[in-house]
């Protein structure tokens, strides 16, 4: 999945902040309102004692 966003800052420290701040929160939303669209992973664990 990719998603972009487009936004502006007055210098580079507040925009590297908001690009985190803007990623986590879209994160935050797609898990709430969209988990079946995250990746996910899938594994069969087995006991190590037993191979």
């Amino acid at each position: 999945m990719t998603i972009r966003l487009l936004m502006t800052a007055q210098n580079s420290p507040t925009a590297w902040d908001l690009r985190c701040y803007v990623r986590e929160k879209m994160i935050e939303f797609i898990q709430q309102n969209y988990p079946q669209s995250l990746p996910q992973v899938r594994a069969t664990l087995t006991d190590a004692d037993k191979a």
